[in-house]
């Protein structure tokens, strides 16, 4: 019923906000305006069972997810075989979707100012006790989704972890990434590289991270770290 509200709603802005939302060369033609029109609250009702469930028959669009599929592919998959090559280990064999490495979301920037953003060294130690679990693979890559805009906070963290390589998504350059450059696209490129790490740490109190865990039960993923 939310859906359809804002679908309804949607009817009356501008005729070309509906286009670009609905274009085939980034959504397939699907009615995503409906689930963008509603704002804010698919965001604050994250949690709720109906929004769950919502969730749930959402896939994600196709572009999107060769997006992520690229990235997993040329940046964390080569990470994955030459840890496991340097210690000793056999190659794991990696499903195409993805795996063999450590998924952080870690909100950061919006929510320093109220007191909810992990420590660096809490999330450190969060992040290491995931890596223990890929069969003791401290030097395997770590996929960090997060709105820290701070250098200083993000160079701690990579020296905690070290040997573990930490990796955020950037999008191609040139025209290829010309999609995935908005704030709102690449948050979606992340949930979808998150969702498909072996083990995922979430930050507490966000949507965004709910939203990885729905992705991840869909796909058959154990629960968070």
């Amino acid at each position: 019923a939310m859906l359809a509200r804002a679908w309804k709603q949607a009817a009356s802005r501008p005729a070309q906000f509906g286009e670009m939302l609905e274009s085939p060369g980034l959504f397939g033609g699907k009615r995503l305006v409906a689930l963008l029109g509603t704002g804010h609250q698919p965001h604050s009702h994250a949690h709720d069972a109906a929004m769950q469930q919502v969730s749930q028959q959402l896939a994600y669009a196709a572009p999107l997810l060769r997006e992520a599929e690229r990235f997993i592919g040329e940046r964390l998959a080569p990470l994955v075989h030459s840890a496991h090559e340097e210690g000793g280990h056999q190659s794991p064999a990696l499903p195409a979707a993805g795996g063999g490495y450590v998924a952080v979301h870690w909100r950061h920037g919006d929510y320093v100012p109220y007191g909810h953003a992990t420590e660096v060294q809490v999330l450190a130690g969060k992040v290491a006790e995931a890596l223990a679990r890929l069969d003791g693979c401290q030097a395997c890559p770590v996929f960090l989704a997060t709105n820290c805009k701070e250098q200083q906070p993000l160079n701690e963290l990579r020296e905690l972890l070290y040997p573990a390589p930490v990796l955020v998504y950037a999008p191609p350059d040139g025209p290829a990434g010309e999609a995935f450059r908005s704030e709102g696209h690449r948050l979606m490129v992340d949930q979808a590289i998150a969702a498909r790490g072996s083990v995922f740490v979430r930050s507490p109190r966000s949507a965004v991270s709910t939203f990885i865990d729905v992705e991840r039960k869909r796909l058959g993923l154990d629960s968070p770290a």
